[in-house]
């Protein structure tokens, strides 16, 4: 610091300090300085500046004024800026002018020509006063953990010169502060105190706690007494810090806060928004969450958080105690079934990646009940309201099933089959949840039951007007594909092009195809098209439907034993072994027969028959199966969603054995509602029945009745003399299996349309010149309820690699599977458990024990989704489960 401008300093801070040490530099260098603070960050030490043997002329409204003052003083400058040689002393001037230099329309053009100018941005270096560049550069000499941090309010507003000054003298008294916790961040130092007593004993040897207490109150607005003993100071800090959280969250979100006028919260903005960051900053550490949690539990007790009254609507973004999610899922199920479904939605789908979701499952789990409920009911009015206006034309009903009704208010056009994707995750979460016998869920059950009665409504009356359009149209569809023309214009000519697989799931209905296609990843070319599924939609008819010459002629036959089988030509197929045989004896080439299952662990002599066929024929009948033959509803639910993830990756094992074209397509869709009562239950027809199912009767003679429509075989495009009736809406005959909510047969979008995905696998791309990993953490050190949390992240190193990797998370006792991933901060996909990890952005992973767990240890793997190579493990994780 020059010598001359010791007296200017003396009293000042050290942030003035520099400002002014910058100042006199450039007047001893070149005497005139003009100086801009269009900020008005310095008007109030100017009036205070005393500059030896230097003049200072304020602007004060008048550039006239100025000017007046400052003509004489320049007579001794040239016409080019120079002063005259004869001045033995020049002038030692310093102009400041609280404006925009911009905005002064050259006013002082001959003072700026004859010295220099500083401004915030000016150059050089030594002639930027802005102060966030000036605070930035004396916090590195004198804080460097809090450096960038202050310059950032500096330039966000929230600190002024006066307070930058206090502040660097405050800094300079925190040396045992920084001796103890290595750092003077107060977020660092609080956090460091709060979740751990380690630093005390260094706390009460170097008589820090003034210090700490100084610190609280500087930078948070706390008051803290630093004279109880330090294991009090704790909870006491953390008591004022998180119901001053509460109170400004409550405030900020317009609420109510004079019932919590007791509550002492920071008058400064600058410290309210340092305290909520280090909330935030809290609740965000893995490391920290479980301090946090114990913290937060134990004062929400103390503290009777729940006789606050507090305003729940003001709640929706606090995340401060465990009971305002409680409070928050109690208010959105009422305001589901006061038919509020757009708030409720909104609230949900935020609040399901809240700390406290993330930290306790069930909370996140009831959350995404919740959202699923709010979007199916929103989709329920929108479909209902087109069916409205939806001609009887089966062509336009089966387009908005699959594409949406276009609309003329700039909305986008919602397909139909999404109400049947989100009432399948709906059932699949609810069937996760363990219902309290209390009574602690009684509004989440009335949420459940009143979204099943409107799913149930709305696919009734579409299945009734399908059922109107179809036989107005005599069951023909113009330009859509049939059933048994998928063969010929889906799969022979690909067997040319090369290796093709031929797939055939059992009950794979329209939407979970569209959703099995949709995680594949970019390993593939796809496309998806609907087609309509053969009447009745039953196995031996709909399998029979999808193979070689099935559009030449289909004859509907009576097998015997109260079944059907269908004829093409002379040939019965009537099975599962017949018409693989079929299949065998009319395509070209060499071809394999598998079942899905053979894909996840294929045998050597597997391998070997895959490679010398040309084309593969696979099939699945796990769904089909899963929801006619189980007992549990809630299992079979289960269990057909994990079905998907079971096709995509045997699809991917298809495309590592060299197939080289995929066809995916199934026999027809499902019903799966709840069960219905008697009212919905009608007689079938009687006479001579040849086969009976919920959804359809098959025979001759016997009555015509309203509650069904009544159509010869050959009206359906099939040979023979047989009749058959198909209930009307949702209506079921009265037959042995009637009861259970699974079933198909009958005329209905979701037993009618189903898929066709045409997959084309894509030439291997070039190894990326990164190597991919993912980082494992655990929440807690061991596993104490089913749900339990991990957080991975998505590591690339070097300059390449995906932006973003698909990864399967499971559990293992044993190695045996027992959990997998159950919901995740973001990228989790309901259809198959898979997870999308971002590179560099960490994701908080709900995992979920799906059986009783026999060991007293497990482990959690990381999968690459697409190869199933392990990224990561966590091993011997204790598991301490009470009921």
């Amino acid at each position: 610091m020059p010598d001359n401008a010791a007296k200017a300093v003396d009293s000042m801070g050290k942030v003035t300090e520099e400002l002014v040490t910058l100042i006199t530099k450039q007047i001893q260098d070149h005497g005139l300085v003009v100086w801009y603070d269009p900020e008005q960050a310095y008007g109030d030490i100017v009036d205070q500046l005393h500059l030896p043997e230097t003049t200072i002329l304020p602007y004060h409204g008048s550039f006239f004024a100025l000017r007046h003052c400052l003509e004489p003083l320049l007579e001794c400058v040239d016409e080019d800026g120079t002063w005259h040689a004869q001045v033995d002393t020049p002038l030692r001037l310093l102009l400041y002018v609280p404006l925009d230099r911009a905005k002064t329309q050259h006013a002082l053009i001959e003072a700026e020509a004859a010295g220099v100018v500083m401004e915030p941005g000016g150059s050089p270096w030594q002639r930027n006063t802005r102060l966030k560049v000036l605070a930035e550069r004396v916090f590195k000499r004198i804080a460097p953990d809090r450096a960038s941090a202050i310059a950032a309010e500096v330039d966000a507003g929230r600190r002024t010169l006066a307070e930058l000054d206090w502040l660097a003298d405050q800094t300079g008294e925190l040396g045992a502060i920084k001796l103890i916790f290595g750092t003077t961040a107060v977020a660092d130092v609080v956090l460091a105190f709060l979740s751990s007593d380690t630093y005390d004993p260094a706390l009460l040897d170097k008589h820090a706690l003034p210090e700490l207490a100084s610190l609280f109150a500087t930078e948070l607005g706390l008051s803290v007494s630093p004279e109880q003993p330090v294991g009090q100071v704790r909870p006491q800090l953390c008591r004022s810090l998180l119901l001053a959280e509460l109170v400004l969250q409550v405030s900020a979100a317009g609420g109510d806060t004079s019932k919590l006028a007791a509550i002492s919260v920071p008058e400064d903005a600058r410290q309210r928004e340092q305290l909520l960051a280090v909330c935030q900053h809290w609740r965000h550490r893995l490391d920290l969450r479980e301090s946090y949690a114990a913290w937060a539990d134990e004062l929400q007790t103390e503290a009777q958080v729940l006789g606050m009254g507090l305003h729940v609507p003001a709640l929706t973004d606090a995340e401060t105690f465990a009971c305002v999610e409680a409070l928050l899922l109690d208010w959105i199920e009422a305001h589901i079934l006061d038919g509020a479904a757009a708030t409720a939605l909104d609230v949900a789908t935020r609040r399901k990646a809240s700390f406290w979701s993330l930290h306790a499952g069930e909370y996140q789990l009831r959350w995404t009940l919740l959202e699923l409920a709010a979007q199916l009911l929103l989709a329920a009015g929108r479909i209902e309201a087109e069916l409205r206006t939806m001609r009887k034309d089966a062509r336009a009903i089966i387009e908005a099933y699959t594409r949406g009704v276009a609309r003329t208010d700039g909305e986008q056009a919602l397909p139909w089959c999404v109400l049947d994707r989100y009432h399948r995750h709906l059932e699949h979460r609810y069937a996760m949840l363990d219902l309290r016998p209390e009574g602690q869920h009684a509004h989440l059950e009335k949420v459940v039951a009143h979204v099943r009665r409107r799913y149930a409504e709305v696919v009734g009356q579409g299945a009734e007007c399908l059922a109107a359009a179809l036989a107005l149209a005599g069951f023909e569809v113009e330009g859509m594909l049939r059933h048994d023309e998928i063969f010929r214009k889906q799969v022979h000519g690909r067997t040319a092009e090369g290796k093709t697989a031929y797939v055939l799931v059992d009950a794979l209905r329209y939407e979970m195809g569209q959703e099995f296609i949709e995680g594949l990843g970019d390993q593939f070319d796809l496309t998806l098209r609907p087609a309509i599924a053969q009447l009745p939609t039953i196995t031996e008819v709909g399998m029979t439907a999808l193979l070689p010459g099935a559009d030449q002629h289909m004859e509907l036959v009576d097998v015997g034993a109260g079944r059907v089988g269908i004829r093409i030509g002379e040939i019965l197929l009537k099975d599962r072994a017949s018409r693989v045989k079929y299949f065998q004896s009319r395509v070209e080439g060499q071809s394999v027969v598998l079942k899905l299952n053979d894909l996840m662990k294929p045998t050597k002599k597997r391998l070997q028959e895959i490679t010398a066929a040309d084309i593969l024929l696979v099939t699945s009948q796990e769904i089909d199966r899963r929801g006619e033959e189980s007992d549990d509803e809630e299992e079979a639910r289960r269990f057909m969603d994990e079905v998907l993830e079971k096709l995509r990756r045997g699809i991917r094992r298809l495309a590592s054995l060299g197939v080289r074209h995929i066809v995916v397509t199934a026999d027809h869709g499902y019903l799966f509602v709840e069960e219905l009562d008697d009212a919905m239950k009608i007689d079938p027809p009687g006479g001579q029945t040849v086969d009976l199912h919920p959804r359809v009767w098959v025979g001759r003679g016997g009555t015509a009745a309203p509650g069904y429509l009544r159509v010869p075989a050959s009206q359906l495009g099939l040979a023979g003399d047989l009749e058959l009736a198909f209930p009307l809406g949702l209506a079921r005959f009265r037959t042995r299996g009637g009861h259970r909510g699974y079933c198909h047969g009958g005329i209905s979008l979701q037993e009618l349309v189903i898929p066709v995905a045409a997959i084309t696998v894509r030439e291997p791309r070039a190894t990326d010149l990164g190597t991919a990993t993912v980082t494992l953490s655990l929440a807690k050190p061991k596993i104490t309820t089913r749900f339990f949390s991990v957080e991975a992240c998505y590591v690339v190193g070097g300059l390449f690699g995906d932006a973003m990797k698909r990864v399967k998370v499971v559990v293992r006792a044993n190695r045996t599977e027992v959990g997998g991933a159950a919901m995740a901060a973001y990228g989790f996909e309901e259809g198959t458990q898979e997870v999308a990890l971002e590179k560099d952005r960490p994701n908080a992973i709900t995992m979920m024990l799906t059986t009783e767990v026999d060991a007293s240890t497990v482990s959690v793997h990381v999968l690459d989704a697409t190869t199933q190579v392990e990224f990561a493990a966590l091993k011997n994780i204790p598991v301490e489960i009470t009921i």
